[in-house]
């Protein structure tokens, strides 16, 4: 550990290992690292879709991930209410949700097959509300955000920054169970007044019903450097990126 968190380290026969959840998510209340940077291939944590996998629920804080695989999150149920004026995420973010004015960094991690499925989801990969999702060196991939009004397959920031430098997001899906088709955006990202910027990065295979295949935004700032976006798809507008308006 050091001054101001706690760290998770794994000893070098880890490698390449699974910690499979059986008892449900695991909750972390505290600023932490969970640092398996010591080993050559990754440590996996899977919730085997018998749960989410990670809930940060402290309001403030930080949460750093260090080669580890996130997978196998699921969420199912109603959230209760349209995100307009409470955004209500308990069936939100399968993989990760992160509900601090902190910072989510993920540095060589993979966000993999993660499911949210729910009326009124945000997330089926990540959730932020008001904290940073700082992605370095990761890949967000085969995530789904699925039910009557679903917003952000692979990662859905509310208000805070999405920053994601070397990394990919592909194949993340944000389908509606509507027949309108008409209120499921972002297959790749989806924020609301959120700032997003991509350093090198790709977004490829992303898909959603409605609106924004790769990246869609409500009023949020899109900066792109170096980076790639390709074979996004949607039935609706804006195939690679859907920006509703900028205030």
């Amino acid at each position: 550990s050091n001054d101001d968190d706690d760290t998770i380290r794994f000893s070098a026969g880890l490698s390449n290992s699974v910690i499979g959840l059986v008892a449900g998510e695991l909750e972390i209340i505290e600023a932490l690292a969970i640092d398996a940077s010591n080993l050559r291939a990754n440590v996996s944590i899977d919730a085997q879709h018998g749960s989410r996998v990670l809930n940060y629920t402290a309001s403030s804080g930080d949460l750093t991930l260090k080669n580890i695989a996130v997978k196998g999150g699921y969420t199912s149920g109603d959230n209760s209410s349209d995100p307009i004026p409470i955004l209500e995420s308990t069936y939100s973010g399968a993989g990760i949700r992160f509900l601090s004015d902190g910072i989510l960094t993920l540095v060589d991690c993979k966000i993999h097959r993660n499911s949210a499925l729910a009326t009124y989801v945000y997330g089926g990969g990540i959730f932020a509300d008001s904290g940073t999702v700082a992605l370095i060196d990761s890949a967000v991939s085969e995530n789904i955000a699925s039910g009557s009004f679903s917003l952000g397959g692979g990662i859905f920031a509310n208000s805070g920054l999405v920053n994601a430098i070397n990394s990919t997001l592909n194949e993340n899906t944000s389908v509606s169970d509507s027949s309108t088709n008409s209120s499921a955006s972002g297959g790749g990202i989806f924020t609301r007044s959120g700032p997003i910027s991509l350093t090198t990065t790709t977004l490829s295979g992303n898909s959603a019903s409605s609106r924004g295949g790769g990246i869609s935004t409500s009023r949020g700032t899109i900066t792109l450097t170096n980076s790639t976006i390709t074979g996004n798809s949607t039935l609706g507008v804006g195939g690679g990126v859907y920006v509703f308006r900028n205030l």
